[in-house]
């Protein structure tokens, strides 16, 4: 496990012992790792030997104190022009139909979870061990204004179907960055209780789309002092909200 040599309690502290790891596997850096099996499994090995703390399923974010939660999250590779990109959304937490219900925006179990994020983002390949995929981008990521208005309309309308009781009718569509996903299959254990109805409704999570992580890449390439702070002249951009590696 991950001696700690950052404070918890300092989000910019977590961000540059994060940083340790960007050109780095996890593996080359803890080679103790072990991945857990199933969804979010890197992520909870880098909790575990990186930073060494216990994952958990809390409604607070991982780092409590500093108000950060901790999210990796792949990129891809296209065949086409080696460009790279989101790989897929950015599943946050799991919706309690019954108590967001009873929330603002700003008391909801997105805010209070996913206010601050710190994203690490690592190259998916094909048949190689998670353990073993480098880290290209590890940034903190506080919503900026404009995108803020935008993820609060999209709380709103989740939050209005779910007052009521049409849980059961969202779909990713609904939205343009803060989306509802199944997060499960239809079994009867992947159901929840709605309010106003017996009608239960699929169990979901909030996300965020892939269109915005794509948007989050883009504008860490952009910011001069992250692209500086991170070394990363060897990528530039391809059109479609992409970036390009040379060489």
């Amino acid at each position: 496990m991950a001696k700690k040599t950052y404070n918890p309690k300092n989000a910019n502290s977590i961000l540059k012992y994060g940083e340790l790891l960007l050109g780095r596997s996890l593996r080359e850096l803890h080679p103790e790792a072990v991945i857990p099996s199933g969804k979010g499994g890197l992520g909870q090995a880098v909790e575990k030997f990186h930073y060494g703390y216990k994952p958990n399923s809390d409604a607070e974010p991982d780092f409590k104190e500093a108000g950060l939660e901790l999210k990796c999250t792949p990129l891809k590779e296209l065949k086409k022009d080696k460009s790279m990109a989101a790989k897929e959304r950015l599943v946050l937490n799991i919706i309690n139909y019954i108590e967001e219900a009873k929330e603002t925006f700003e008391t909801s179990s997105f805010w209070k979870k996913n206010k601050l994020l710190l994203l690490m983002f690592y190259l998916h390949e094909a048949n190689v061990d998670s353990v073993d995929m480098v880290f290209k981008l590890i940034r903190n990521w506080k919503f900026p204004k404009d995108d803020l208005k935008i993820i609060k309309d999209d709380w709103n309308f989740i939050h209005t179907k779910i007052l009521h009781g049409q849980a059961h009718e969202l779909t990713e569509g609904d939205t343009l960055y803060l989306a509802a996903c199944m997060k499960g299959s239809k079994a009867k254990e992947n159901m929840r209780d709605q309010p106003g109805t017996n009608e239960r409704a699929q169990q979901r999570a909030y996300s965020l789309k892939t269109g915005y992580m794509n948007k989050i890449i883009l504008d860490s390439f952009l910011d001069e002092e992250i692209n500086h702070q991170l070394n990363i002249t060897p990528f530039t951009f391809a059109p479609g909200n992409k970036f390009k590696r040379i060489g």
